[in-house]
C-alpha cells in the first residue's frame, strides 16, 4: 500500500512538473514574453505593421513561430531563450539608432535560420497556396521545380525592409 501512495505522489509530481514546463516554455515563446525582456521592441513594432500580425484571416505569427519554428523545435525554444538572453545582457540594442545599425546583420541571421522555408512550413502549405495574380502563380511554380525557399522573394514579409 505504502509503494502505491509512493507512486501515486511521484506521479502527481512529475506531472506538475511537467505542466509547469510546458506552461513555461509556452509562455517564453510568446511575442509578449520576447518583447517583455528583451531589445527586440524595434522589431516588434514593424511586426505589428506587417501581415503576420495583422491577416485577413485572422491568424496571428508569434515571434517564435518563425524564429524558433514548430514541433519538437518549439520545445527547444528554452535554448534559444538562453542565447538571447546571454546577448541582450551583453549586446543590448538601446536605442532606435541601434537598431537601424544593426538590423541588416539581424535579419541576415534570421534568413539563415529560416532556411529554406522551414518556418515557413509550419504554417505554411505551398501546395495550397493559391497566388492572387499570374505573377505570383509563375513564381511559386518556378520555386517549386527550383527548389527555392520562401526567404528568396518574401524577405520582409514580418518585418521593414532590411537589406
Amino acid at each position: 500500500m505504502r509503494g502505491l501512495i509512493t507512486f501515486f505522489i511521484a506521479l502527481s509530481l512529475a506531472s506538475l512538473v511537467a505542466l509547469g514546463s510546458w506552461r513555461l516554455i509556452q509562455y517564453v515563446s510568446s511575442s509578449d514574453a520576447c518583447v517583455s525582456c528583451h531589445s527586440m521592441r524595434f522589431a516588434h513594432e514593424e511586426y505589428k505593421a506587417s501581415r503576420h500580425f495583422i491577416s485577413p484571416s485572422g491568424v496571428r505569427a508569434e515571434c517564435s513561430d518563425c524564429h524558433v519554428g514548430m514541433g519538437i523545435r518549439k520545445a527547444l525554444v528554452l535554448k534559444q531563450l538562453i542565447q538571447d538572453l546571454f546577448v541582450e545582457f551583453r549586446r543590448p540594442i538601446r536605442d532606435k539608432a541601434d537598431w537601424e545599425q544593426r538590423k541588416a546583420l539581424l535579419a541576415e541571421k534570421a534568413r539563415k535560420r529560416l532556411g529554406c522555408g522551414q518556418g515557413c512550413g509550419g504554417c505554411h502549405d505551398s501546395d495550397l497556396m493559391k497566388p492572387s495574380n499570374e505573377r505570383g502563380r509563375i513564381a511559386h511554380e518556378r520555386i517549386k521545380k527550383e527548389g527555392m525557399g520562401c526567404m528568396e522573394c518574401h524577405k520582409n514579409i514580418a518585418h521593414a525592409e532590411a537589406d
